[in-house]
């Protein structure tokens, strides 16, 4: 293995460090990594529709439509008749889901808070920028 080949190899396990994070937390917060990012979703969009979150995300319709109906079930979000398209319903936090996921998400990016605390401001600013540069690198080169 080359030098770069293992600096891509370094890089995508501390990706994977960084999801596995995200998903423990889900866990231990009482929800998948699925569910967790469709609500954070519906936090940034408030009003959208399953298809809107399909459009948005990676997830199959079926698996929105099963995290969307067990979060009804619970409670956390309700399903709203959206009058300018009456086959689909907006989406929005109940009062206590709101409650809940402002909760959720603030605990959530006191964990990156806390971490990028640890680092220097320079630290900071280049690990920004760089990923910020490689993520736009790698969709250039996924559409070429």
């Amino acid at each position: 293995m080359d030098e770069l080949e293992s600096l891509v190899c370094r890089f995508c396990c501390a990706q994977n460090q960084i999801s596995t994070a995200y998903e423990e937390f889900s866990r231990q917060n009482g929800c998948t990594s699925t569910c967790m990012q469709i609500m954070y979703l519906i936090y940034n969009h408030p009003g959208c529709t399953q298809k809107m979150l399909n459009e948005s995300s990676l997830y199959p319709k079926q698996t929105i439509n099963a995290v969307i109906t067990q979060l009804y079930k619970e409670n956390v979000v309700e399903l709203r008749e959206n009058p300018d398209d009456r086959r689909s319903k907006a989406i929005h936090y109940s009062e206590e889901g709101k409650r809940r996921a402002d909760e959720f998400f603030l605990k959530a990016q006191r964990i990156a808070y806390d971490a990028m605390q640890e680092l220097t401001e320079n630290e900071r600013n280049e690990l920004v920028e760089i990923t910020e540069k490689f993520a736009r690198l790698m969709m250039n080169n996924v559409n070429r």
